[in-house]
Order: C-alpha cells, then structure tokens, then sequence
C-alpha cells in the first residue's frame, strides 16, 4: 500500500466515525438503526427457534423408530453387520417381534412378544410405573408387560406369567417405551422379554412369523458411510429404513414443519429487507444535499460511498449490540412456550445459528 493511502483511508475512517456520530446525536439514524436491529432480530429468533425444532422433531422421529438407521428382515440379520457398524463407532442394538399367547391361571391372551438384546435401546428410555427410567430391558428370567395388559389380566410386579415353555417374573410394568407402535392389525399388547431367553420359551422356530431388527445410531457421517457399505450386501426381503422412510406419518409431519419454518424464516427475510430498505431510502433522500456538498468540496463519487459503507457499517455494529443478545432471549423464551404444545424438549440452540 503506498504512502498516501493510508492517511487517506485514516481520514475516511475518522470522518466516517465524526458524521455518524454526529447523525447520532440529531437522530438522524434512528429509524434506520431500529429496521437493521429488528431485521437481524426476527433472523436470529427465528432461524434459531427453527434449527432447533427441526432438530428435536428429527431426534423424536428417530426415537420413534428405535435408531438412526433400522435393518428390517423376516428372518435372522448377520452379526458381521453390527461388527462393520463398530468399527465406525456406531452402536447398534437388536429386536425380534412376533405374536404370541400369554398365558396366566388358565388365562389367555394375544400378545405381541418382543426381544430385545443389551444393546437397545439406542434411542430413549423405558419408563415403569414404579419410577424407574432405564436404558436397558429385563433382566434374566422377567419381563416387562405394559399398562393396558397388566389392567386387563390383573396384573402387578413380581408375579409369574408363562410365554412357550418358560415361567417368567414380571419384573415390572412400561407406561412408555422406546419405538413404541401400536399393532393395529392385531390390537395386541407387547410384552417386553430379553432375546436371550427366548430359545427357551420354544417360540422362535423355523417358519415362526416374526420380525427382526438391526438398528444402529451414531454421527449421520459415519451412518452414511455405513449405509453406503450395506445397501450392496443386502438380501431378499431385507430393507433398510432412517425415520422418513420407515414412518410414513412422521415423513409427512417432518416435510409439514420443515416447510412452515421455512416459510416462517423466508417472511421474517423479507419483512427484514423491507423495513431496511425503507429505512435506508429515508436515510438517503435526506441526505442528498449533504453529498452534493462534499462533492463540490471535491469529494469522489468512490469517497461518498466508501463514507456510506462505513456508517452503515458502524449502525449494523452498533444494532447487532441490542438485537442479538434479545434475539436470543426470545427465542429462549419461545422455545420455553412452545415445549409443552409440541411434546418434546428442545436442544439448546448452537451459536453459530
């Protein structure tokens, strides 16, 4: 930069810095500072409160799906896919469903058997009646059996039902559980039992209807590598389903949201840009007569707008100060309101929003 340039420049800056806060003192940038300030208020609120309720709908899509990524299959899935999953650092758990007859006292009632090995749940929690919260299924010998079961046979804790060949404890009773689905086919309940004891309840035979799962959670990198590694290796009557396309409804409710808030955020933009350049166009009309004086004082065309560039520059600074911190407070404040309504909790939003 030669020598001449940076005292011009120093110069710039000062009578950038003298004019505004000249314009300051008369009010002259009021309005304008107040449609920036309120322009990067409605921004930040909303696409901060919109990252945040399409990453909490996305996390309750993939609790209601049990995972990330699920492997459905009718018959047993290779243990060598959960090996390749491990080495990327995914967790991966497995379920086997299939109806079955509970019986209890010369009781009978149709029921929806499902095992579960110590990997699942990956997503959410089991939650029982007696308080306890749990990320793990029964232990050995017991089940879990849920509330409209436990009603309609009578139910509680700690007595025996038989599934096959097998006497179990029933160790307590689920008001919520992980991937939660109602049989509507069936209107069965589910009962809750670790896969390892069902060999020796006799009721997973060759030809047995049931339905297995591999499921499988971890960053979306590493999730779609690993898809892109075992989608060739898949067989007949194997498919592989992420929260949109295993769940029709929560596809259409996901796709609904997201292009609401993307609306929201797009009219927030405009309503922003508007009120700006309103401001703006004010701004410039009354100062007309001061531009053509400094240019018959031999200002450059380039000066005047370098002088423009940095006042506004100056006003942006100066708005960011109020707007973002409120920005953020009511955002935090909207996502404390609206909790309740959608049903989920909120992660917190990241700085970068």
């Amino acid at each position: 930069m030669s020598a001449p340039a940076q005292p011009r420049r120093t110069t710039n800056l000062r009578l950038a810095w003298r004019l505004l806060r000249r314009e300051q003192r008369s009010g002259e940038l009021t309005l304008i500072m107040l449609a920036v300030g309120l322009a990067m208020l409605a921004i930040t609120a909303v696409g901060a409160l919109t990252g945040r309720v399409e990453v909490a709908m996305q996390l309750a899509a993939n609790r209601l799906q049990g995972g990330d990524l699920v492997l459905r299959a009718a018959t047993p899935i290779d243990p060598a896919f959960d090996a390749s999953a491990a080495e990327r650092g995914l967790r991966h758990g497995r379920t086997v469903t299939f109806p079955s007859m509970l019986r209890r006292e010369g009781q009978f009632r149709l029921i929806e058997l499902k095992g579960v090995d110590e990997g699942f749940p990956l997503v959410g929690q089991y939650r029982l009646t007696d308080g306890r919260e749990v990320a793990y299924g029964p232990p050995a010998g017991s089940v879990w059996i849920g509330q409209r079961l436990a009603r309609g046979m009578q139910l509680d804790a700690g007595e025996q039902i038989e599934l096959g060949q097998s006497k179990l404890r029933i160790d307590g009773i689920y008001s919520d559980e992980p991937d939660a689905v109602f049989d509507y086919a069936t209107g069965a309940d589910r009962v809750i039992i670790a896969m390892a004891e069902l060999p020796a309840t006799g009721l997973v035979q060759e030809g047995a209807r049931a339905q297995w799962r591999a499921l499988y959670a971890g960053p979306a990198a590493a999730i779609a590598d690993f898809r892109n590694w075992l989608t060739p290796r898949l067989e007949r009557g194997q498919r592989l389903q992420d929260s949109s396309e295993g769940r029709p409804e929560l596809r259409q409710a996901l796709d609904r949201a997201s292009r609401f808030f993307r609306l929201a955020a797009v009219l927030a933009s405009v309503l922003a840009g508007v009120a700006v350049a309103l401001a703006a166009r004010r701004h410039a009309d009354r100062h007309l007569d001061g531009y053509a004086v400094l240019r018959c004082l031999g200002a450059s065309q380039g000066q005047l707008l370098r002088l423009t560039l940095l006042q506004l520059a100056g006003v942006i600074v100066q708005a960011a100060l109020w707007s973002l911190p409120l920005a953020w407070l009511l955002q935090t404040l909207a996502a404390r309101l609206a909790e309740p309504g959608l049903g989920v909790s909120l992660p917190p939003a990241p700085l970068s929003t």
